[in-house]
């Protein structure tokens, strides 16, 4: 085989990579690959964006405080309240948020993917987060798909 065909070849071999390179630069990894912590958090281990999930189950993006926080799952939970705290500690499961805070739109198309908690929503009592607004609208259009990928996603 010529020189140029085989580069030719290498560098098409080599595109899959290169895109996974920076999918996951970008925080997105394919759930096959288990690459995911089970909790997205940031840098310092803090779940949520730091934002208040008990309060968010209230439709309330509130940032929780460090005075507030509770560890669960491997990851820093902040609460803006004692009482938001105490709630979560009671029942962490209900309170944490489905597919461990990723993207639950990207869970559907089997990637984990930064969530922001800002669009976050609750349905049928489960807290989702989205990447994006416009990701939450198309995600919501089909809620069943939703509550199908989260339950399965480890």
């Amino acid at each position: 085989m010529k020189t140029p065909v085989k580069f030719a070849i290498a560098a098409v071999l080599a595109l899959p990579m290169v895109a996974l390179g920076g999918m996951v630069a970008a925080g997105i990894t394919p759930l096959a690959l288990g690459m995911h912590d089970t909790v997205h958090t940031d840098t310092a281990g803090v779940a949520f964006g730091g934002y208040d999930v008990v309060a968010s189950h209230a439709d309330q993006h509130v940032l929780g405080d460090l005075q507030h926080s509770a560890d669960h799952a491997g990851a820093t939970w902040q609460f803006s309240t004692p009482e938001n705290l105490a709630t979560f500690q009671a029942d962490p499961a209900r309170y944490a948020p489905a597919c461990g805070g990723y993207c639950a739109f990207a869970a559907t198309k089997g990637f984990a993917a930064p969530g922001e908690p800002e669009t976050s929503t609750v349905h049928a009592g489960t807290l989702y987060v989205f990447a994006d607004s416009d990701v939450q609208a198309m995600a919501m259009a089909d809620p069943a798909a939703l509550e199908q990928s989260c339950a399965s996603f480890d």
